[in-house]
Parts: C-alpha cells; structure tokens; sequence
C-alpha cells in the first residue's frame, strides 16, 4: 500500500508558504494591503503602485507574501498588531521570486489553516465574546474549504514543496 502525502491528497504542486490572513466584517483580507480580500479559487496578484510584472524588482510590495517558517509569520502578525488573524498556508503560481525568509507570487490559493490562536501573543487583549479559543481559524477552515493542521504538519509541506521547486 502507497503512503499518500498531504500534497498529493490536496492536489498542491506549487510552492508553499505561510502567512497571516485577517478577519473583518465577515471577510478575510491581508492584514497589510486591505484592498486584497481572500477568496476560496486562485488569485492573482496586484501591485498597488503599478508594476507590469508581479511579483516586480522595483520593490518588495507587490504578490503575495509568505514565509518559510511559521515562527516568521508569528512575529509579523505580533508586529503590526493583527489581534484578529490566522495563519494559512497558500500554494504559490505564476512568477514566484524566492528569498531568505520566504517569497512573493503572482498567484495564490489558500490550502490549509494552522491550529494556531494568535491571541495567545497579546497578553492584554480581550477577545470579543463571538471569537473564543481557535473561532478565527476555525470560520477560515469553513470559508475556504481546507484542513486545519498543526504547525509541524505545515513545516513538512513547506520544506518538501520547497525541496521540489529548488530541484525544478
């Protein structure tokens, strides 16, 4: 019997990273670039001061950002604030421009949810009474139609994605 692995099951042959998603009047939407709302198909990127090409080298703004490591997409969330975010990983198409702590990409498509409540990194912050526990994490896994896995699952999926886009 042949053991099936995560990308096979899903169907993900892209590149994979992590990044945070937040909540809003019942929309995801990235916690930087409100503008960019989270649907369930495939998206393409836009830059917003207009490159041709995205992910561009005139700057480091435009596609879709994730990390390799999920700690990195942790601190991000903890800089700027994002009390009511998740993290997800997304599968990455198009031009993808690879760097030290993760990549950008013209395309993208959330795949899965991390088990992870980022409430637990802001001591002070009192969750309103809708959201408890995992409930972000949880609608995002409703809205998108993907697994909730745990962050070792995640790690797994990225470095052999990574493996397999490094060999190509």
């Amino acid at each position: 019997m042949m053991f099936e692995t995560f990308a096979e099951h899903y169907g993900i042959q892209g590149v994979v990273g992590v990044r945070a998603i937040t909540y809003y009047g019942g929309r995801f939407f990235s916690p930087v670039y409100g503008y960019c709302e989270w649907h369930r198909e495939t998206q393409t990127a836009k830059c917003a001061i207009g490159c041709g090409m995205v992910p561009g080298d005139r700057h480091q703004g435009c596609g879709f950002h994730s990390f390799w490591a999920p700690p990195d997409a942790k601190r991000f969330v903890e800089q700027i604030r994002a009390t009511e975010a998740c993290l997800v990983l997304i599968e990455c198409f198009g031009r993808v421009v690879m760097h030290e702590l993760g990549l950008r990409a013209e395309k993208a498509r959330i795949v899965a949810v991390l088990d992870w409540d980022p409430r637990t990194i802001f001591a002070s912050w009192r969750a309103p009474s809708q959201f408890s526990n995992l409930a972000i994490p949880m609608e995002a896994v409703r809205v998108f139609q993907v697994p909730l896995i745990d962050e070792h699952a995640a790690e797994d999926l990225i470095a052999s994605q990574r493996e397999m886009a490094l060999a190509n």
